[in-house]
């Protein structure tokens, strides 16, 4: 379009080209005041552009105090931007290193506010709670394009950034600065890739944060873990203040992993899921499914008892799930693909006999929570082509829009496995004492992590 002195162009690829090469070439004083005076709109391409032809550090930090400021994806695009090809150079390590830690410092803080402390203890694996993190690293001595840093709790006492080689060689972050195509200007890059990491491991460790429903599922789950290591043979009838009296002597000792597919977690967050229920006026945990299923096989002679038990399943994790992307994420939580959705109905296959029992399903979004409750099928009597997975997507994207809702979300169209029958151990499967409620609402969270960083890779 003309302005009369030039040609702008508005959000188009070459005006910001142009617009970014031209301020590059400033002097740092004329840059550093330009940036300040520019508005940048997230969805330009200019900042992806700007931040790969400015090289100067004080010009840097100015511009990623814009950058700051974005919304997620349009900061995981930026910082993406910096995943570019380049020789290693020795002499900016620190500003690497100050870097990454610059970088997951604004992103716990800025998008991640409500679990800062737990994402901290991730990015240091501990099992405390974390109110700093630093972090020291150094390029190999073995390899001028091997850098080698860890991220650690902080003292509060020393320097947050070291450059020199880690100590301990436990959880050490190894990057191939030629490989990767990471440069040694990569830092903000670095810190996406270890927040992501971090975030997954909060919800393997199912570390987040919710409310009474949580901390019901929770301590469900941890006291049959506990059962099934032969610490106490715990029933559903222990009251809250016999599980503590029970679990206060414990209280500063970690819980360990069996194996990797199983959760180490401190008693004290045990302690604390108890306390929670206690607060909310409860006298027992509830575990829930009792009403519905008492002994498997009987169950199954009667489908309706099979159907009514899904259904309170599928409505208590879709509970369970906003209550812990509300209280954890709440800074992003227009972001989660499956929240944008809801209200949604899971549709479900039954099948198999005794010991083999399995289910499939998929979800349909509907207009309000009344028409949410879960439809049940068994083999026999499945309508033909009903679970055909060249249909399922399809049929959730024209009912999203239908429903005038988000169909930019990155999710799974169903799922299956195992039947979720609660009141087994399933050895040899993950999470086997787990409540099959947190269970779900686990993998649902995990999809939409990965759906907040699917710009980071790719």
């Amino acid at each position: 379009m003309s302005t009369g002195t030039g040609v702008g162009f508005l959000h188009d690829a070459l005006g910001d080209y142009l617009h970014a090469r031209a301020l590059a070439k400033k002097p740092q004083a004329e840059f550093l005041e330009s940036i300040d005076a520019l508005d940048i709109q997230p969805d330009s391409l200019l900042p992806v552009m700007l931040i790969s032809l400015v090289l100067e550090s004080a010009s840097r930090k100015r511009l990623w105090g814009k950058i700051d400021a974005f919304p997620l994806r349009q900061y995981i695009n930026v910082a993406r931007s910096c995943k570019a090809a380049g020789d290693p150079d020795q002499d900016n390590i620190q500003e690497f290193l100050n870097e990454v830690l610059s970088g997951v410092d604004i992103m716990q803080a800025r998008y991640f506010p409500d679990i800062s402390h737990e994402l901290r203890s991730s990015l240091a694996y501990v099992h405390v709670p974390v109110d700093d993190v630093a972090i020291h690293g150094d390029i190999d001595s073995t390899s001028s394009s091997k850098l080698s840093y860890k991220i650690t709790p902080s003292d509060g006492l020393c320097l947050r950034v070291k450059q020199t080689s880690p100590i301990d060689n436990r959880m050490v972050h190894d990057v191939d600065l030629t490989r990767s195509r990471l440069n040694i200007n990569g830092g903000r890059y670095a810190a996406a890739l270890n927040i992501k990491g971090a975030l997954n491991e909060i919800v393997r460790q199912r570390n987040f944060r919710g409310g009474v429903l949580l901390a019901n599922e929770r301590s469900l789950s941890r006291i049959r873990y506990l059962t099934s290591l032969g610490f106490r043979e715990f029933t559903p009838d222990d009251s809250l203040a016999y599980l503590l009296d029970q679990l206060r002597p414990f209280a500063n000792e970690v819980v360990p992993a069996r194996q990797h597919s199983d959760i180490a977690f401190p008693i004290n967050s045990l302690i604390d899921d108890l306390r929670c229920l206690q607060d909310a006026g409860r006298e027992i945990i509830e575990w829930w499914w009792l009403p519905h299923w008492d002994n498997e096989d009987q169950m199954f002679e009667k489908p309706e008892l099979v159907k009514a038990y899904l259904d309170f399943h599928f409505s208590r994790a879709a509970d369970l799930y906003i209550e812990v992307v509300n209280a954890s994420f709440g800074s992003v939580a227009n972001e989660f693909s499956y929240l944008n959705a809801m209200p949604f109905r899971r549709e479900a296959l039954v099948s198999g006999g005794a010991g083999e029992r399995a289910i499939n399903w998929y979800w349909v979004p509907v207009q309000k929570v009344d028409d949410s409750r879960t439809i049940c099928w068994f083999e026999h009597e499945l309508p033909d082509g009903l679970f055909m997975n060249s249909t399922k997507s399809k049929h959730i994207s024209t009912e999203l829009l239908r429903l005038n809702r988000s169909v930019g979300g990155i999710y799974t169209s169903g799922g299956g496995g195992a039947f979720p029958a609660p009141n087994k151990f399933y050895q040899g499967r993950q999470y086997n004492f787990e409540s099959p409620t947190l269970s779900e609402v686990a993998e649902m969270v995990k999809s939409d992590i990965s759906g907040l960083f699917w710009n980071l890779l790719h």
